[in-house]
């Protein structure tokens, strides 16, 4: 999987959190792919850190206090002189910006990889800080096309600067037959309709959405429940919310868990409510293991799911359409399958792990040639 040239090459990955998200999941993999020649910094400890640990992988926590990016930098700087890698991989604002500037301090080539928009280029100001940033990395990295876009017309990087590497996953571990006691844990039966999302609880991810239109399924679908898998500030409010509707007997917070795939597999449909996303890599999850999908329009998602073939296509903010695109498939098994069956095949020919890790790995080999300037 990785070339002869590349495997000796030491590379410091560095991301601002380690929580289970999708840049820590996409860390996760390319470190684990070279765990004698990765090294991975942090400013928080986490779920990141405990896969990594365990996998013999070295993590470090960087020292941060906010208002400091100098000190951060000139810290990331010593990290760098300390550890010697042949390159610096940044994950994410802070470290695609702060950690660019330490890398160049410490006189050692950096590429950035793009996630997503809202925190990354939501202010003019970090337009600015990536436009900067731009010039210390080698290479910029989005994981979509829609972002490669967002990138470059917001921040100015040329597009010959940045490179699309869609996120990939593993395949999936053997089905235990957990749906059963996925379903038990949550006080469901195999006669329950269950829609369920897993992600940050932001206000970005449109969760509030995803309980209007569950209220105006219900009349339609009155098996429907819903499950919401993940962590954030959100939580309470959606708890209120759910109350306020009067639907919190239907909806389930199973918080984060590592259980990810046996919680899929428990469900009948994925939804995906975000108002923006970069790629999502929670839905090629699901479609990788045989879950139709009901995802928004919202840029990096229509990548991954072409409509009525491996998945349903939503406008996002609009809990109407949801709930439509929700009932249809509770009512029509044939199409709930159809959409399964083609999701999975998308999800192993075009978002495999092997696929991302290879490209990564050519790009990292380039740029020890010298390349990508």
């Amino acid at each position: 999987m990785i070339s002869n040239k590349a495997n000796t090459l030491t590379i410091l990955y560095l991301i601002e959190s380690a929580g289970g998200g999708g840049a820590e999941t996409v860390v996760a993999g390319l470190a684990s792919a070279r765990p004698d020649h990765a090294h991975v910094a942090s400013l928080r400890s986490g779920w990141l850190q405990e896969q990594l640990t365990s996998a013999g992988i070295p993590c470090t926590k960087l020292p941060y206090r906010r208002r400091s990016d100098l000190l951060l930098a000139l810290s990331i700087a010593k990290q760098i002189r300390c550890l010697r890698p042949d390159i610096v991989h940044c994950h994410c604002f802070t470290m695609n910006t702060v950690g660019a500037l330490g890398a160049a301090l410490a006189r050692t080539p950096s590429i950035g990889t793009l996630h997503g928009t809202v925190y990354d280029l939501g202010t003019r100001k970090r337009r600015y800080a990536y436009r900067l940033a731009g010039a210390f990395h080698r290479r910029m990295v989005t994981v979509s096309s829609f972002l490669c876009d967002e990138l470059h017309s917001q921040s100015g990087i040329p597009l010959a600067k940045i490179e699309v590497i869609y996120n990939g996953i593993p395949d999936p571990p053997a089905d235990n037959h957990d749906r059963e006691r996925i379903r038990r844990e949550f006080g469901l039966s195999e006669s329950d309709y269950l829609v369920g999302a897993v992600g940050m609880l932001r206000p970005e991810k449109g969760h509030a959405d995803l309980l209007d239109a569950l209220t105006l399924a219900l009349p339609d679908v009155p098996e429907i429940n819903l499950i919401l898998v993940g962590d954030g500030k959100c939580r309470r409010d959606l708890e209120r919310t759910a109350n306020d509707l009067g639907i919190s007997s239907a909806v389930h917070f199973a918080s984060f868990r590592s259980d990810i795939s046996a919680l899929l597999r428990a469900m009948d449909v994925f939804a995906l409510p975000s108002h923006t996303e970069g790629l999502s890599i929670a839905t090629i999850e699901a479609m990788g293991c045989g879950i139709p999908v009901v995802v928004t329009d919202c840029g990096g998602p229509s990548e991954v799911v072409t409509d009525h073939i491996s998945g349903l296509l939503v406008p996002p903010r609009d809990p109407a359409a949801m709930a439509a695109a929700l009932v249809q498939l509770a009512k029509d098994n044939d199409l709930r399958g159809a959409l399964a069956a083609n999701g999975f095949s998308r999800a192993r020919e075009s978002f495999s792990l092997d696929s991302m890790i290879s490209q990564y790995e050519q790009l990292y080999a380039a740029i020890a040639r010298g390349g990508c300037v």
